[in-house]
């Protein structure tokens, strides 16, 4: 199964505008600036542990992140 980073960057984004966050909040929950900013430009895979901070922080599910489920 290959894993779209397009996607996963395009689901953070868009949950970021919804909750008019900025990537630089997002530090208090262990994501560089920089890294985000990588991750959601499709740049950078986010890792296992990025992906379930953002999960939490979001309330949303691994999947849906992961897989748009």
């Amino acid at each position: 199964m290959d894993i779209d980073k397009s996607a996963i960057a395009e689901r953070i984004r868009m949950l970021r505008a919804q909750r008019k966050v900025k990537q630089v909040e997002l530090v208090k929950i262990g994501i560089k600036n920089g890294t985000l900013s990588m991750i959601e430009r499709g740049d950078q895979m986010p890792t296992i542990p990025q992906i379930a901070a953002l999960s939490d922080f979001f309330g949303v599910s691994i999947d849906y992140l992961v897989m748009g489920k």
